[in-house]
């Protein structure tokens, strides 16, 4: 049973460093600092031994999300009027490194008022409160609140509470990420979707325009190859019609048929021939028609024959 003087004592310097505290204006001085969004990089102030401390890994280390929490132990005496200066002592070292970490978490198993009275010294309270960033502390059952757990910025009942605290905070962090990213694969689907309805109506109207296209082409090649074809062969019985009529001009002022006739209008090399025998083979006659043309023609062979 514990004196009731040794409880009054230890409630008046409880009181004396509440007043002081508040009096310096820094008693919720840590409280008001900003918490990490996730809490990932963790110095611990404990006992290597204890049970408190084991009892804060296993749910730190066997949470079943895989939340990873990186933590460096800092021993130290937790525990009677040297805890103080070892706790303080600590805390300076933490701070000489405090870039590498987001909280400092102080942890101890349970204990007594008489065990836990070192927490209401002054000079340990106000190194918790104004420590630059956010202590929390999880020192034991006891149901009445020490002055160091007032002023940290979250004081769990036991470790194992502790523990859950932490691990809520990545919870808060990552639930509203799965929802994001849950409602950006939602999006990105239904507009992989809304792309994909778009992309297949593009194909079928390119299908069917260039179809239809085909068609047309097909058509007008088909109409230009008729009327290339009716053409050219009017063109040909044109021509062969032109022809005949050149042959038929080409008979009417040939050289033989014109003496044939009775003509003397040939002459030969320059000179008139009134008969088919003046002409030889290979000779040159030349015609000259009313309307001034000359014709000239090489007599063969067959032609002196009269064929």
């Amino acid at each position: 049973m514990i004196p009731t003087f040794v409880l009054g004592e230890l409630e008046k310097e409880k009181k004396e460093s509440i007043k002081n505290l508040q009096e310096e204006g820094i008693f919720d001085a840590n409280r008001r600092l900003p918490f990490p969004l996730i809490p990932k990089r963790l110095a611990i102030i404990s006992v290597e031994t204890s049970k408190g401390l084991s009892d804060f890994f296993k749910i730190i280390d066997g949470n079943p999300w895989g939340y990873k929490i990186e933590y460096t132990l800092f021993p130290a005496l937790l525990q009677g009027d040297k805890s103080i200066s070892s706790i303080i002592k600590q805390l300076e070292v933490i701070a000489d490194r405090l870039e590498n970490f987001d909280t400092v978490a102080i942890i101890r198993g349970g204990g007594g008022d008489v065990g836990l009275s070192s927490y209401n010294n002054y000079f340990l309270s106000k190194a918790i409160a104004i420590f630059p960033i956010p202590v929390l502390t999880g020192i034991g059952h006891s149901t009445n609140e020490t002055v160091s757990e007032m002023v940290a910025y979250k004081n769990a009942i036991t470790p194992s509470e502790l523990a859950d605290f932490l691990l809520q905070k990545f919870h808060n962090f990552a639930i509203p990420v799965d929802q994001a990213q849950e409602r950006i694969v939602r999006a990105v689907r239904s507009t992989f979707d809304d792309e994909s309805a778009k992309l297949k109506h593009i194909i079928s109207a390119i299908s069917w325009n260039s179809k239809t296209r085909l068609l047309k082409d097909k058509s007008l090649i088909n109409n230009l190859q008729n009327h290339l074809i009716r053409h050219s062969r009017q063109k040909i019985k044109e021509n062969q019609s032109q022809l005949q009529h050149i042959e038929r001009i080409l008979g009417i002022v040939n050289p033989i048929h014109i003496l044939k006739r009775g003509f003397s209008i040939v002459r030969i090399d320059g000179k008139s021939v009134h008969k088919l025998d003046q002409v030889e083979v290979g000779s040159q006659l030349v015609i000259q028609l009313e309307d001034g043309k000359l014709i000239s023609k090489v007599i063969q062979k067959d032609e002196q024959n009269g064929k």
